[in-house]
Parts: C-alpha cells; sequence; structure tokens
C-alpha cells in the first residue's frame, strides 16, 4: 500500500513536495525522505503529527493516514545532548525543544550503558555498558556497529580531537584504542602496577599525540598514541583516580581522587604537581567554619575540569560540595554546595558559568567571578 503524505515546515508552514512511501516503511526511513526533501542531513529532522513527536519504531501504516500532514522540525547542529541509563538505554536531546531525537538501544543482554559520546558533527553516537561492549551508532541510517574487546564494564570513552580515535577505560584493567570508523582495536595496554583494579578515566591531549589513563590504584599513566608506549607514571594519589583531564594547552593534567584531593601535573619533566585540597589554600573561611560546626568536609574528589583559558580548575567531592581552584595557586576561592554528593562539574565555554550536577537530582550553573550562584538551592561561600 503506498501512501501521500503531506509535509510543511512545523515553525513556518511551508508545504514541501508530498511524500510517497509504502505503508509498511518505519517512521525512520520515512525521516530519510523527508531529510531528502529538506535537503539536510536525516539526523537532524524531527517528525511530529498535531505537534506531537513520532515515535521512532513506528511503522507509516499504523501511525500515519493517506493525505495526512507531517509537520517537520529542524534540529541545529551542534544543539544535541546524548544521555545513559541504567535501563541500558541511551538518548539523544534536542536542547533547544527537550524533544528526544534518538533512542539507542544495545542488546538487552549488554546491560546498563555507563558511559555515552556524541560527535562533534552529531552524525555519530557511542555507547559503553556493564558487558564491555562499545557500540558505534550513526544516526543518519540508525545503524550500529560492535566493537568487541572488553570483558568487563566500561567505565569511560572520550573521542580524539580529529573525531577519527575512541579511547575506552574498563574494569578489566585495559585501556583500549579504537579506529571509530571501521572499529579496529588500534591499541590494547595494560599496566599491572598502575591499572590491576580496573582503569577509571582515560582523556587524549588536545593535539591527540598522546592519552593519559588513570585506574583504581592511583597512578596516573601517560601513553603514545601512535605506539602506545609508556611516556610518563605520575605517583602521588594514595587512592583510586576517578578523573584525568589535559588544559587547553595541553601542558597540565588534572586529576581527581578518593584520596580526597585534585592534582595539577605538569607534562615537561622535573616539575612538581600541585595538590588542590590542602586547607591551608582554602581562603573560604565561613566555610571552614561551617564544616567544621556541620562536620560536612570535603570528601574523595569524583570529578575535576579545567576552565576553557585553564585559569580555573573546578572539583566534585563527594561530601556536598564543588571547590573552586585558582589553577595558578592552588588556592580555594568558591566553595559550591548541594545536599548530597557532587557527581559532575563542567565550565561554561566562556568560563564564566560552573555547572554541578548531584545525588541531591539538581543541577546547579553558577558565577564563577561572582559571589553568588544563578541557580536554585545554592550557596556559595
Amino acid at each position: 500500500m503506498t501512501l501521500t503524505l503531506r509535509a510543511a515546515m512545523a515553525f513556518t508552514g511551508q508545504e514541501l513536495p508530498p511524500i510517497e512511501v509504502s505503508g509498511g516503511d518505519s517512521l525512520r526511513q520515512l525521516r530519510v525522505k523527508v531529510a531528502e526533501a529538506c535537503g539536510v542531513a536525516p539526523h537532524l529532522v524531527n517528525l511530529l503529527r498535531e505537534s506531537w513527536p513520532l515515535k521512532e519504531q513506528g511503522i507509516v501504516g499504523e501511525e500515519l493516514d493517506d493525505g495526512c500532514m507531517v509537520q517537520v522540525a529542524l534540529a541545529v547542529p551542534g544543539k544535541e545532548i546524548i544521555t545513559a541509563s541504567q535501563d541500558g538505554s541511551a538518548r539523544v536531546w534536542n536542547a533547544d525543544t527537550g524533544h528526544c531525537m534518538f533512542h539507542l538501544t544495545p542488546p538487552s543482554t549488554s546491560g546498563a550503558v555507563h558511559s555515552v559520546l556524541l560527535s562533534r558533527c552529531g552524525k555519530v553516537a557511542v555507547t559503553g555498558s556493564a558487558d564491555g561492549s562499545i557500540r558505534s551508532w550513526c544516526l543518519e541510517d540508525g545503524s550500529s556497529k560492535l566493537l568487541e574487546g572488553h570483558s568487563r564494564a566500561v567505565a569511560q570513552m572520550r573521542l580524539s580531537p580529529d573525531g577519527s580515535k575512541l579511547l575506552s577505560a574498563s574494569d578489566d584493567s585495559t585501556v583500549r584504542c579504537w579506529h571509530l570508523q571501521d572499529g579496529r582495536c588500534l591499541l590494547a595496554l595494560e599496566h599491572p602496577d598502575a591499572f590491576e583494579r580496573g582503569v577509571r578515566s582515560v582523556a587524549f591531549a588536545p593535539d591527540g599525540r598522546c592519552f593519559v589513563a588513570a585506574g583504581a590504584n592511583g597512578v596516573v599513566v601517560q601513553y603514545s598514541t601512535e605506539t602506545g608506549e609508556i611516556l610518563a607514571s605520575l605517583h602521588g594519589h594514595s587512592a583510586a583516580v576517578h578523573t584525568v583531564v589535559f588544559a587547553a594547552e595541553g601542558r597540565r593534567i588534572l586529576s581527581a581522587s578518593d584520596d580526597r584531593t585534585a592534582r595539577i601535573w605538569h607534562t615537561a619533566p622535573g616539575r612538581p604537581c600541585m595538590i588542590l585540597g590542602d586547607p591551608g589554600r582554602c581562603l573560604c573561611l565561613l566555610c571552614d567554619l561551617r564544616e567544621r560546626d556541620e562536620g560536612d568536609g570535603s570528601g574523595p574528589a569524583f570529578a575535576a575540569a579545567f576552565s576553557p583559558e585553564g585559569e580555573q580548575a573546578l572539583v566534585a567531592h563527594f561530601a556536598r560540595c564543588a571547590r573552586l581552584y585558582c589553577a595558578s595557586s592552588g588556592y580555594c576561592h568558591h566553595v559550591f554546595h548541594h545536599k548530597d554528593a557532587v557527581l559532575a562539574v563542567d565550565f561554561s565555554p566562556d568560563g564564566l558559568l560552573a555547572l554541578t550536577a548531584s545525588d541531591d537530582t539538581t543541577c546547579a550553573h553558577l558565577g564563577t567571578r561572582q559571589r553568588e550562584p544563578f541557580s536554585f538551592g545554592m550557596h556559595v561561600c
């Protein structure tokens, strides 16, 4: 059965040429035809009927009638957000409308999705699951490619600056580097002294020539991307390292650990690291008084981020706060408080806002150069 559908742009009302589809086609196939009519990539097309989004997995003949009107909303490239879930799926959202553009569901045997990535062009998504499987998803046609190698949960993944390579850290105590387009494993690295109890975090340098990995043993290891050669082993943390990131200039590395500290390391040999978390460097005197009264110390450091210009470092702590440090002096200037553990932090592209996410079910964005937060329920010292 062939259906002829009318289509119009959702916001302008401009009508497109009639679109002929088979009643047995999927809505994904319809989206491809609409994208051709609009002259855009299929992953940027959202289909609606009477302002309600059409289900990605639906069948045309079951959802639409011959001659009915389909509304077309185009997403803006770079406005997508990807999320991972314990339900074993990942979703790609339009940040402007809140509409779910794609629902990515690996096989049910894969378990929870622990890590997700979205390419800069928005055409490729990557999911890492509890069973160690990694899938690369083409959002233009919905196809996926399995990257096999890890035997236990994937803890974190990172894309190279040019988008061609993928780093993965796993509970199987290995780091792997993959060629994203064809799924080949380029490097499979083990380090018994550093990764005996699993690898927690990985990060590419801004130029892509090297990367770092950190694990449950507290050691940060720097590798050559080309050969897998160890360039440096950074010792200092006394407990598991959960996060490692490079500064934008590529000369410093920031790590966050269960030993309650974050450290800034220099890639140039011979330069000492700076410890963030020393109470003697905190300028927040009111915060110190409150923490002594309430027993609300910093706790293990779970996540960390450099500001875009590299002048500040933001560290998330399990003990209900995130701390903002001067990256050159190590002094703590602000403490942003939540009601439960802070699990993730980041900066806005201009560095003027800090974003925190907590187990208290809230996110907050706060000014990095002002004394008051911009969001609900937060207190800044």
